[in-house]
């Protein structure tokens, strides 16, 4: 009989544990911060995208609460030379009586600048760039790889090409988001993506080299004949043939899935012009 009453007790005090409503009192690391709630540390883990920062936080007040890392928070390097660090979508935590150490999602907004090494020192503040808090509240509450979201935000910090916005089984969401972009930029939403290697190099700065363009050319003929399309250099010097001539049956719109290796390529701009019997009648051009 004992063992089954403290049973029941031990259900009744479960019920009231997952019954008891949870703390919703949210409040922003720099406002905890600001209002003496706890005292931080933040400290790269080494790179600039993905979870590149850790925040140790010592609690000072008595009540918990959750701490909120929202979307828009700009973490600053005590060194100059290395890169600013961007929060894109609002992380929560709850802080109780004990010192938590917490991973934070970041990307850098400055490309030209060095990559963090591991242990330097962050300042913590709400940014004050708005076309990046404008990207931020857009990305919060979508699902990005953390490629696409380093490159969106390079897009917006350092006007990097919108082209280097590509995420293969996203292609939906990706367009709409490049389309944000530009009109957030004004840059040009081009046709066509940039597959790039990322790579740190020695002295810790960033380099990006192009290996692919992809997209869709899309034409339109007025009588039937071969089709064959071909890349050529800006000035106008052809450098090779796409596959091999195929025979058009009748006039309308048609498209192919242009697909280039460019690894080792000069930079400059490109063009893949389209022939109907030699004739050309279409052009698209795309920048390595």
């Amino acid at each position: 009989m004992w063992l089954m009453k403290r049973g029941g007790l031990f259900v009744i005090a479960l019920f009231m544990l997952a019954a008891r409503p949870e703390n919703t009192e949210r409040i922003s690391i720099v406002n905890a911060v600001k209002n003496g709630l706890i005292r931080v540390e933040a400290t790269s883990l080494g790179g600039h995208s993905g979870e590149v920062i850790e925040v140790t936080v010592i609690p000072l007040a008595k009540k918990p609460f959750n701490l909120l890392i929202p979307a828009g928070t700009h973490f600053l390097p005590d060194d100059a030379g290395d890169q600013n660090i961007f929060v894109v979508k609002d992380q929560e935590e709850m802080i109780a009586s004990s010192p938590k150490r917490i991973k934070v999602e970041g990307f850098c907004s400055e490309s030209s600048d060095r990559s963090p090494s591991i242990g330097s020192g962050f300042k913590i503040i709400h940014s004050e760039e708005q076309k990046l808090i404008k990207l931020a509240e857009y990305m919060r509450s979508k699902n990005f790889s953390t490629d696409v979201k380093q490159s969106a935000v390079w897009a917006v910090s350092d006007r990097k090409s919108l082209s280097h916005i590509y995420e293969e089984g996203n292609e939906d969401q990706v367009k709409e988001l490049r389309k944000f972009i530009s009109t957030l930029t004004g840059q040009p939403n081009v046709w066509y993506s940039t597959e790039c290697n990322i790579e740190i190099l020695a002295d810790r700065t960033i380099a990006a080299t192009p290996v692919k363009v992809s997209g869709d050319i899309d034409y339109h003929v007025t009588r039937p004949g071969k089709m064959n399309a071909a890349v050529y250099k800006e000035d106008g010097t052809k450098l090779f043939t796409l596959g091999e001539a195929m025979q058009l049956p009748r006039s309308g719109d048609y498209s192919f899935f242009f697909n280039l290796t460019v690894k080792g390529w000069k930079n400059g701009i490109y063009e893949v012009k389209v022939f109907i019997d030699e004739e050309p009648i279409h052009a698209q051009a795309f920048e390595v």
